[in-house]
């Protein structure tokens, strides 16, 4: 064989293995088909527009912290133990804006802190999430002074750019849409990042309501709706 065919079929090996990683990837957060495909970022100049909202998905299944089955609705239960991460020194969650992070971020959204805390795990690729925003946005307004509220961005497990375009897309995205709460990036990869925080539901949007000693009061899997809001309020609301 001539070693111009070897090389061909080194050419169309290589491709191959690309795009078998690319479908691995998408298969760890989502099904193809069930979100629209998105053209790549834009240049940094062009200011990123919100998303309109398209018509509302089916509504989601909370269950309780780590129960093996979805229920109709969260309910409040003893708080699950606390997994308080070792300390790193110099390492905090994000208070405004934007910030990339690793695994120890992660665990330290995931963990104890001087108050309640609402983690929402979200894209800005994802149509659920867009939906669920509002409600998001008005549940922050409510207990503000008395409960942190985080986002952890998938955005990059699905790059369409430089990490730093990404970083700044999702910003943009998150002011022009009313988000008052910051969003750590997540830079580690899927695989790890669903093994560190031991997830079994692998799609955004999911919601989760800690206390302030790290337990988890309740986990919402799936879009928001006006009743597992109400749920998580009735929570926050508890003494």
């Amino acid at each position: 064989m001539s070693s111009g065919s070897g090389g061909l079929r080194g050419l169309v090996r290589r491709v191959a293995q690309r795009v078998s990683v690319r479908v691995a990837r998408d298969d760890l957060f989502e099904k193809r088909g069930e979100r629209a495909q998105t053209p790549p970022l834009p240049p940094r100049e062009a200011p990123a527009p919100p998303r309109e909202a398209p018509a509302p998905p089916p509504a989601a299944k909370a269950e309780p912290a780590l129960a093996a089955k979805a229920k109709p609705a969260a309910k409040a239960k003893p708080a699950s133990p606390a997994r308080s991460p070792a300390p790193v020194p110099g390492l905090a969650l994000p208070v405004k804006g934007c910030q990339r992070g690793g695994l120890d971020l992660v665990k330290l959204a995931h963990g104890p802190g001087p108050r309640r805390r609402v983690v929402n795990h979200w894209a800005t690729w994802c149509v659920p999430c867009v939906d669920e925003l509002p409600l998001l946005i008005e549940l922050a307004r409510r207990y503000q002074d008395r409960v942190d509220f985080l986002g952890l961005s998938w955005d990059l497990f699905d790059p369409r750019g430089e990490d730093d375009d990404i970083v700044e897309h999702v910003e943009r995205f998150a002011d022009g849409n009313g988000v008052t709460w910051p969003s750590v990036l997540v830079t580690a990869s899927p695989e790890s990042f669903f093994s560190a925080l031991g997830l079994s539901f692998r799609q955004v949007p999911q919601t989760w309501i800690f206390e302030t000693d790290g337990s988890v009061l309740a986990r919402f899997d799936g879009v928001l709706t006006p009743d597992s809001v109400a749920e998580i309020g009735r929570l926050l609301d508890a003494s």
